[in-house]
């Protein structure tokens, strides 16, 4: 028969044992995320954008389509000032050649999270008619959003104030601009 203190030092180990299956079990559980690759499906937004610049690059006049294009877009939908500038391929200038300055044109927006960088990206992946495909370390490719207001004092403005964080308003109505 064992004594009293190998069976307090066998439960003591049995207990352990379990604590290391629990302990592993959720380290799995946490890691699954991860090794399935921590990417949920995009959700895709429909929305307008107003054309502020047109601007194509390559190609001869009359004789051979554009490289690329460039477009300077403004959000109309959301609150403030929302730009985006787009720099597309030779099958983009070709499609979405026609768009000019002053038009309103349907968008569509593709949010998911960037593991590289570790947020949240809006993806353009429709303008108009054309799908678009951006290159996503394209330096041309960026986006200013701002959100102003007037400062008063004594009833009478003095100044103004820019808020460049995505948050309240701007993100109810133009939830794809959030980053976090």
């Amino acid at each position: 028969m064992a004594n009293v203190f190998e069976l307090t030092v066998l439960r003591k180990k049995q207990i352990m044992h379990k604590k290391w299956l629990i302990a592993g079990c959720l380290f799995a559980l946490a890691a699954l995320p991860v090794a399935t690759g921590c990417r949920a499906k995009a959700q895709r937004y429909e929305t307008k954008v107003e054309i502020l610049s047109a601007r194509t690059m390559g190609g001869q006049q009359g004789k051979a389509a554009p490289a690329l294009i460039e477009f300077e877009m403004r959000f109309v939908d959301c609150p403030g000032e929302v730009k985006r500038v787009v720099r597309g391929d030779k099958a983009l200038a070709a499609c979405a050649g026609g768009l000019k300055k002053g038009e309103t044109v349907p968008a569509a927006i593709d949010f998911s999270y960037d593991r590289e960088r570790e947020n949240y990206r809006g993806d353009l992946v429709k303008l108009g008619p054309c799908d678009v495909k951006l290159d996503p370390k394209e330096d041309a490719n960026y986006e200013m959003v701002q959100v102003c207001r007037d400062l008063k004092a004594s009833g009478v403005v003095v100044g103004v104030h820019c808020d460049k964080k995505r948050e309240g308003a701007l993100i109810e109505k133009c939830p794809w601009l959030r980053r976090i």
